[in-house]
This record gives C-alpha cells, structure tokens and sequence, in this order.
C-alpha cells in the first residue's frame, strides 16, 4: 500500500512537470503530423460494393438525402432523392465508393479534410438501400423522437440549430450573414451554451442535492447524453470535457493548474483523433479557451459589459489569424456585434428556446425573439463598411501572427507595447502585400462543363473575369471563385467580360454582382436573350456600367482587344474573343467561337505564337480547326471542360490538332493557375520598406 502511494506520488510530480508536459505535448503533435501523413487507415476501398450499418444523421437536400451510417467505420451516403428514414434504423446500403472531392483550386475549402476531421474517409453514391431492422437503441430512439418532435413546429430549423447543433436547414443566406459579422460561434454548440445549461443545472439540483461532488456527478452525467445527443460536435465535446476536468480538479483536489490541464486534454484529442485538426470548430475552440484561461484575471472586472467587451476583443483578435487564414476576410465591427448579440442570444433566445421546446406556451415569444435576431443580423450584415480583405500567405505566417498576438497580450499586462508594435507592423505587412504583388496571376477555374477565368495585373491595377460559368444554387461562385479572389486580396472585379450568352459562360453571373463589387460589365455584339436581360435588371438596380461592342479596354499600359466585330447566326459564333499581350506574354480567349470566326481572326490579324490559348467551345469539333491552330502555334492549351460530360468533350481531333501544345484540362487538373513574374522589385522594395518605418514609428 505505501509502495503503491509512493509510485502515485511520484506519478502526480512528473504529471505536474513542466518540462514532461512540453516533451508529452510536443511528442503528440509529432505523432498527429504522422498519423495525418499516413492518411486516416480503413477498412473500406475503392472496390467495396456493400455496407451494413445503422443510420446515425440524415440530411434532406434540395434534390437528394445525405445519411452518416456507422457500419464497420463511418461513411458518407448519397441518394439522388428525398429519402425519409429514422435515425437508428439498420441498413444495407449497395453503391459505387468514392473519396471525396478534394478542393480543385489552391486554397480553398477541402471537403474531403473536412470529413476526415468527422472520422469520415469514404463515400457512396447510393443505388440500392434495404431496411434490415427498424428496432433502434433506445438511446437513437429517444434523440429520433426528440427530433421529430421539434421539426414540426414553427421555427424548426432553429430549434434543431439550438439544441441538436444541426444547422443543415439554415438558409445560406443567414450563415453568411452571421459569419461576416463574426457571431457564428452563437449558432455553433459550445462552451457558452454549455456553461448556461450547467449553470441552469446547477442552480435547481442544488436545491434538491446538498452536496457539491453529487450535483457535480449528476450534472455532468446529464450534460454528457446531451453532448451526445448532438451526435459530439467537437466543440461541444472540448467544453464538456474541460467542464469535468476543471471541476474534478477543483472537487477532488488534484491541484493542476488550468494551463496544465488544458494541453493534457488538447494531447488528448489530438491523440484519438489527429484530423479534428482540420475542423475549424476544434481550432476556434481551443485557441479561444487558451487565452481565456491564460488571461482569465485581466478579462474578470465586476461590470459586466467591461468584462464582456473584454472577452470579445481577446475572441476577436485571438481568432483573427484564423478566420484570415480561412475566409481571407475580418468584420472589424465584429466586437460591437457581439457586445450586442452575445447577451441576447446567450441569455434570451438560448434559454427560451430550450423552455419552448419543452412547454409549447412559450412559442410565440421564441418566434418574436427570432424575427428580432434575424432583422438584427440583416441590418448589421448591411453595413456597408467595416469588411477587410487579407491574402492567403504560407501557414508560418499564421503562426508567427498568433506568437505575436501571445506576446503583445503578455507585454500589455506589464505595460510593455514592443510585441504589439511587432503585431501592428504584421498585419499592415499583410493587408498591404496585394499591391505590391510585381506578378500577373491568370487563372482558369474549374467551373465544370463552363467557363470562367480571372486575370489579376500587378499592383491590383485591375482584376479582369471573362465569364462566370454556370450556375449551380449560386455555390460555386460564392464558395469557390469568390473566396479565391479574396485569398488574392482583391475587393473588386473592374471589368466582368461575358463572351455570349449562354448560360455556361454567365449562368453565375447574378450570383456574383450581388455577391462581390463589380465596375463594369461587357457583352458580346449580339441581340440580348433573356439570361442577359435579366442580368441586366440587376446590373440597373446596382448601378453597374455595362456595355456593348467594345473594340479595346486600356488599362495603364496594357490593353485587351477584341477580335469579333461581325455578326454570325449563331450565339456561339458570336462570342467576344479577347486578346491580351502582357509584357509579351500572348493569350487568346476564344469563349465558345467557332471555325468560320477562326478563319475571319486569320484573315484581319497576324497572330502567332501565342502563349496561352483558352481553347474555344471546351474543346468541340466545330473549334480549334487544324489549320487555325498551326497558325496561331500555341505553347500552352487550356481546355475549360467537365468530367464525363454528356457532350463527350474534349474532341478527340481537337486534341490531336494541339499535338505540339502543352495541354491542360479542367476536369483533370483542376483549376489552373499561371503567375507571371517580372524582376521590376528593387523600387517596389524601397517602398514597402518605407512603409515598415514610418509604421514602426507611429
């Protein structure tokens, strides 16, 4: 027995050290890094046909159903319909595994790292689903029931938001509004909603349990079928296990302290599942709870407000980076909105939320409380200021941003500013990089079986888009393009080139006027057809210029041209072509143009060698003729082409007519990118340097 005490003892004092739990912390992120180079094992391959397991999350879609079924691993499922199946229910599911896509172009959010952080590595397109058992445990029965119960009612989607952590129902709409104004974290089960509920919980068992430890017990047990019931996001899961820790700490004296604690249960995570590291849930989650117990005494103050304006600017700045790395974007009114929200979300709409699900008499006073929070977070996403932009750079720089946030909160403390002179001169770095960009950034994206590519000039002189591509609810634009052009740093697009009318080549165009900042607008000489028209209602209520047979567009010392001036029968053959000569690099933009326009550019041009040729009409056989193409001679060939489509482009005597180019595909490559790089730095240098003094002086 004293043996035994003894070897406790000695346990508690090296679990104390500070110098083993740098070795321990250190050891797991080494080993986390391996385990997510390795790639997540499984048991499932491509040539798996079946799986059987129970059913654990539906998602309805607009046109078909998601489910999470846990069979032997976890997978992913996909039914081309509406599919009505209850939570729980065991299942044979027959189909095509597939890993999911990963992100086509640099940068932007990587669906298939986004399943891996859930435990998800594979897919299925579904083609056949049998129902084995619809007996269910009794614990997915009651959250079934439960379910059910709230998704009749009025404001379903909020009350599944609320309380089942699923926001699959939430319009886009209202989550982009509350992600650009910075309060996604209100929406997203974590430690503030659970801090209330156990606050709650604590307050009426104590006045039936005298003793501390038992409420302590019985609390946690509660609020673990809760967090379980919310099928364990990953920041609720953190808040409930630092709510045990901190509190068995603190009852049962085990004397760590709260940053000890903190990076054993970080290790802890990260050791049972490395790929949560993707989520941006657990990197919020953590990195926020960090400083907030690290800086626990400079955030207490007895005012309220002082003490929550506090919280939220630490939240605020701490995250940045972040959000930064992420969206490429920060709402610096963010704090004033959360000194609004975060009160009347926190302690009205939550709590009457959970007394309306359980007693129905408060459903109207929920409803009222919902029509204010959405009239709130429209007018305050409406602001028209306040947005700014920041470019994607390495991840280092990332990290090196949060070392100077750490040190300049430490200095502020002791009244020492150096570090946050450091983080000032950082971020001015950072919001300034795009206009000293000596480089020409041209790129192709992969829109599918459609068209859309994007020339940024150096010095964000100008951003140029020619086509849009099609639309598909408007995702592609606002969750591809659009943050791609953010992670460049550009706020505008000044000229938005539509080559024709079809809707492969401006379907998305509406989606991006009311989406992003656009100057201008140029069609091509043919008549309007509908699409156009419609988009040029929007264009009028917007007040964006747009126009009609342009010859040429001058910006500073370069100039796009325009090759087609005739009027063919055809839409296709009526395409804007646009030529570009930048510092002698030569591209041709064909749209969708077709032999007899080749022929015409013959005769009224001399073009050869050209660098870059967007290929026309994605690669059909009534483009690109041989004769053309040896005429123009062109080094690089980009072919803005969809996977397997219906048309069976690329054709294949297109191809070989390109024999002696180097071509590149969309539907193969992804989107593709070319970076023009000049040597013109030296006075760009001496400015950017000028800059950093006069900064480090302020």
């Amino acid at each position: 027995m004293v043996l035994e005490n003894q070897l406790l003892i000695k346990l508690k004092q090296i679990l104390h050290s500070n110098l083993f739990l740098f070795f321990f912390v250190l050891s797991v992120l080494y080993l986390s890094y391996v385990r997510i180079q390795l790639g997540k094992p499984s048991v499932y391959s491509s040539t798996t046909k079946e799986v059987t397991g129970v059913v654990t999350g539906t998602k309805q879609m607009k046109d078909y159903t998601v489910l999470e079924i846990n069979a032997r691993e976890k997978v992913q499922a996909f039914i081309s319909e509406s599919y009505s199946i209850p939570i729980g229910t065991k299942v044979k599911i027959s189909g095509t595994f597939s890993l999911p896509d990963e992100n086509t172009t640099i940068g932007l959010f990587n669906y298939r790292n986004y399943l891996l952080s859930k435990g998800i590595v594979w897919s299925i397109e579904v083609k056949q689903i049998d129902i084995i058992s619809k007996q269910v445990s009794w614990f997915l029965s009651i959250k079934h029931s439960l379910y059910q119960k709230v998704s009749t009612r009025q404001n379903a989607k909020y009350y599944q938001m609320l309380i089942f952590g699923d926001s699959s129902n939430i319009g886009d709409s209202f989550q982009e509004q509350v992600r650009k104004i910075g309060i996604s974290h209100l929406f997203a089960l974590s430690g503030s909603h659970l801090t209330l509920l156990s606050f709650f919980l604590f307050r009426g068992i104590k006045k039936i349990i005298k003793s501390e430890k038992k409420v302590f017990l019985l609390v946690s047990i509660i609020l673990f079928f809760y967090v379980a019931l919310t099928s364990c996001s990953v920041s609720l899961l953190r808040a409930f296990v630092f709510f045990v820790a901190f509190k068995a700490n603190r009852y049962f004296n085990w004397k760590f302290k709260n940053t000890t604690l903190f990076f054993y249960i970080f290790s802890l995570f990260l050791l049972y599942r490395p790929w949560w590291i993707y989520d941006i849930g657990f990197q919020y989650s953590f990195l926020i709870c960090f400083y907030l117990i690290t800086f626990s005494n400079f955030l207490s103050s007895k005012n309220y407000l002082l003490s929550l304006f506090k919280i939220s600017l630490l939240s605020f700045i701490v995250s940045a980076p972040i959000s930064m790395f992420h969206f490429y974007e920060l709402h610096v009114l963010s704090v004033v909105w959360n000194l609004i929200f975060v009160p009347f979300v926190s302690f009205l709409v939550f709590p009457i939320c959970f007394l309306s699900f359980l007693c129905p008499l408060f459903d109207s006073l929920f409803s009222l409380l919902i029509c204010l929070l959405e009239t709130g977070v429209e007018g305050a996403s409406s602001v028209p200021f306040g947005d700014l932009l920041w470019c994607r750079l390495p991840i280092l720089w990332y990290v090196l941003l949060e070392v100077s946030i750490y040190l300049s909160f430490q200095g502020i403390i002791r009244k020492n500013y150096f570090y946050l002179k450091i983080f000032i001169l950082l971020c001015s770095v950072h919001f300034f990089i795009p206009y000293f960009r000596t480089s020409m950034i041209l790129t192709f994206f992969d829109v599918g079986q459609g068209d859309c590519s994007i020339v940024v000039l150096p010095h964000q002189e100008a951003v140029i888009m020619i086509d849009t591509g099609v639309s598909i609810d408007g995702k592609r634009m606002r969750r591809e393009v659009i943050p791609y052009l953010k992670s460049l740093g550009c706020s505008k697009i000044d000229y938005l080139i539509l080559s024709h009318g079809d809707s492969d080549h401006l379907g998305d165009s509406i989606n991006l006027v009311n989406h992003f900042k656009v100057r201008h607008v140029l069609f091509n000489n043919d008549d309007y057809n509908d699409l156009e028209l419609e988009l040029i209602k929007v264009l009028d209520n917007k007040n964006i210029e747009h126009s009609k047979e342009i010859e040429s567009i001058n910006i500073g010392k370069y100039q796009l041209s325009f090759l087609q001036h005739q009027m063919y029968g055809n839409e296709n053959d009526n395409s804007n072509v646009v030529y570009f000569d930048y510092e002698g690099i030569k591209m041709l933009f064909m749209g969708d143009a077709g032999v007899e326009v080749e022929k015409d550019i013959m005769e009224n041009y001399y073009l050869n060698n050209i660098d870059i040729l967007k290929v026309g009409h994605h690669g059909s056989k009534t483009s690109s003729n041989k004769e053309f193409i040896d005429s123009i001679n062109p080094k690089y060939a980009i072919i803005s082409v969809g996977k397997n489509n219906r048309y069976g482009h690329p054709n294949k005597d297109v191809l070989d007519n390109l024999e002696n180019s180097q071509i590149y595909r969309t539907d193969q490559e992804g989107s593709i990118i070319f970076q023009f790089k000049n040597n013109k730095l030296k006075g760009i240098l001496q400015k950017l340097f000028i800059c950093i003094y006069y900064l480090w002086k302020i």
